[in-house]
């Protein structure tokens, strides 16, 4: 087996593999597209919602906040609800955002 297959059996039989695995991901995209910030969210299977499973550059509020998405709720859970990409230019403008 090669060595970065080696290193990723070895991330996900640990105890937070997948969580490790998914911030080097995002670490790795993250300098690709030379931003500050970014998340990984995966869908449960069971209930339909976005989970937050890494993120960097946000803070703790907003991290809790955002920890579960349902479809329709914010601009993840709109994506998840239409099943195609979301662009918001202005997000005071968004009637994504308003009233939020």
């Amino acid at each position: 087996m090669n060595n970065s297959h080696s290193g990723i059996s070895i991330s996900l039989t640990s105890e937070n593999g997948l969580k490790l695995l998914l911030t080097e991901i995002l670490e790795s995209a993250l300098e690709i597209s030379f931003s500050d910030f970014g998340t990984i969210q995966l869908i449960d299977p069971n209930t339909g919602d976005l989970n937050l499973l890494a993120h960097k550059g946000f803070p703790d509020w907003w991290v809790a906040y955002w920890n579960t998405t349902s479809k329709g709720h914010g601009y993840c859970g709109t994506a998840l609800e239409l099943g195609d990409r979301v662009i918001i230019e202005d997000i005071e403008k968004s009637p994504i955002f308003i009233g939020t």
